[in-house]
């Protein structure tokens, strides 16, 4: 049975890319087909019907029609604006990061992927009004884990660690664990995913359990 020509699915625009006088390629990422790009024709003219609409940070309910190469986008839907983001500096930065974060982890047409429900969680705690790097590293964190790369924060030592002053305390044969806002996640040229310990929040960590 032929696929129908047109489809419904509701989407997180990711980026987009300006296509010659009056179009847009945009990057989307859905909770059932993961990341693909899409064309919105004309949406860069002052009366376009959708122009205002595909812009990242909203969640969409969109209507596509297939095409050759990429599927144009002929209707859209609002379903979660997201106002209250974009009014401060901070947290805008932030999607913007973790919108790049998601772009680059999923493979173009890869399926369903959890980053989905996890940046759509992301933009609805930055809404609220939550702290932009609480946020981060909450996102760092559940994307490591949907990506199978999460560092392993227990890490069993086999002597001594000297705290900040000098002073040493005796862990061998114990497991302490780094308090994770002292992890951070980055990505790094020709590696898809990276794990770097800032040395000298590292130095300045605090031991925040034993087992």
């Amino acid at each position: 049975m032929p696929r129908p020509r047109s489809y419904k699915t509701r989407a997180i625009v990711l980026a987009h890319l300006d296509l010659g006088e009056a179009d847009r390629i945009i990057t989307l990422l859905t909770p059932e087909d993961g990341k693909f790009r899409a064309i919105a024709k004309g949406v860069r003219r002052p009366r376009s019907r959708i122009g205002g609409s595909v812009e990242p940070f909203a969640e969409l309910d969109l209507v596509l029609a297939r095409g050759r190469e990429l599927d144009v986008i002929t209707s859209v839907d609002v379903a979660h604006a997201w106002l209250r983001l974009r009014d401060r500096l901070e947290s805008t930065a932030t999607a913007w990061y973790l919108g790049e974060l998601a772009d680059r982890a999923i493979e173009e047409r890869a399926g369903a992927h959890p980053v989905y429900g996890l940046l759509r969680r992301a933009c609805q705690l930055l809404d609220d009004g939550m702290a932009p790097g609480r946020v981060a590293r909450w996102f760092e964190s559940g994307l490591a884990d949907a990506l199978g790369v999460r560092p392993e924060l227990d890490t069993e030592l086999a002597g001594p660690i000297t705290l900040r002053g000098g002073e040493s305390v005796p862990v061998e044969g114990r497991v302490v664990r780094v308090d994770p806002p002292f992890v951070s996640l980055r990505f790094s040229r020709g590696v898809p995913f990276g794990v770097m310990i800032e040395q000298q929040r590292f130095l300045q960590h605090r031991l925040v359990g034993w087992r």
